[in-house]
C-alpha cells in the first residue's frame, strides 16, 4: 500500500532505461571481444574464413591434434648476398612488397599463413580449417607464388632494381597442430616430419621451381 501506479510507471521507466544501457555495454563488449579475434584471425588466415568464423559458422579447434596438411616453404635464392648488396631501406621496402604479394595468394587459395622466418614464408593447407581439396589449392598457390615473382621481377627490371628467384617446397602430411606459444602469445602452427620435408625440398627448389613430395603429388 505504499507505492501508487505512479510510483510503478516511473520504476518501469527507469528499468527501461537501466536495460538499454546494458544491452549496449554487452553489445560494445561483443564488438570488441569480434574486432579481436579478427584482427588476430586476419594475420593468418583468408578475408572469407575469418568472417565465416567470427560470424560462428566455423569453429577452429583448440589445443593439439593431429592433422593431414599440405606445407609450404618459399624463400629467396642468394638472400644473404642480397642483403649485402641493397641497402637498408631498399632491402626492407623489397621484402614488404615480396611477403604482400605472397600472403595475398596463399589467402586467395584459402592457406594458413603460419609465419615468416628471415626470407622464407610457411604457408599450410588443411588446418586449423579442412577442405576437400587442399592440396590441390597449396600446388595452385605455389604455380601461382612462382608466376608473381615473375611479374614482380618484370616491374623491378623496368625500375632497374635487383630482381630475385624463389624456391618453392610441398609436403603432405600428418601432423600436430595447435596453438603455441607463452602466456604473452600464442600463434597456430604444426609440427612432424612432414614440415623438415617441406622445408628440404624448398631448399633444393632452384629461382623458380617448385618441387612437390611423392605424397603431394599423388594427392592431385
Amino acid at each position: 500500500g505504499l507505492y501508487t501506479e505512479k510510483d510503478l510507471a516511473v520504476l518501469a521507466a527507469v528499468s527501461r532505461q537501466a536495460s538499454i544501457s546494458i544491452d549496449n555495454v554487452l553489445l560494445q563488449r561483443k564488438v570488441i571481444e569480434e574486432e579481436k579475434l579478427r584482427g588476430s584471425l586476419s594475420r593468418m588466415l583468408s578475408p572469407n574464413l575469418v568472417d565465416r568464423i567470427v560470424a560462428g559458422d566455423l569453429a577452429i579447434e583448440k589445443g593439439g591434434a593431429q592433422k593431414r596438411v599440405t606445407v609450404m616453404f618459399a624463400d629467396i635464392r642468394g638472400f644473404t648476398s642480397l642483403t649485402e648488396r641493397l641497402a637498408p631501406a631498399d632491402m626492407v621496402a623489397l621484402m614488404n612488397e615480396y611477403f604482400e604479394r605472397l600472403s595475398s595468394i596463399v589467402f586467395k587459395h584459402e592457406g594458413t599463413l603460419d609465419k615468416y622466418i628471415g626470407d622464407a614464408v610457411m604457408a599450410l593447407w588443411g588446418a586449423p580449417l579442412g577442405s576437400d581439396d587442399y592440396e590441390i589449392q597449396a600446388v595452385r598457390a605455389a604455380y601461382e607464388i612462382q608466376m608473381a615473382v615473375r611479374d614482380f621481377n618484370r616491374e623491378r627490371a623496368v625500375l632497374g632494381l635487383e630482381q630475385i628467384g624463389v624456391g618453392v617446397g610441398l609436403s603432405t602430411a600428418t601432423v600436430i597442430a595447435g596453438y603455441v606459444g607463452s602466456s604473452q602469445t600464442m600463434s597456430y602452427t604444426v609440427f612432424g616430419r612432414g614440415v623438415n620435408l617441406a622445408a628440404r625440398l624448398c631448399s633444393q627448389a632452384k629461382a623458380g621451381e617448385v618441387i612437390i613430395a611423392p605424397a603431394t603429388f599423388e594427392a592431385v
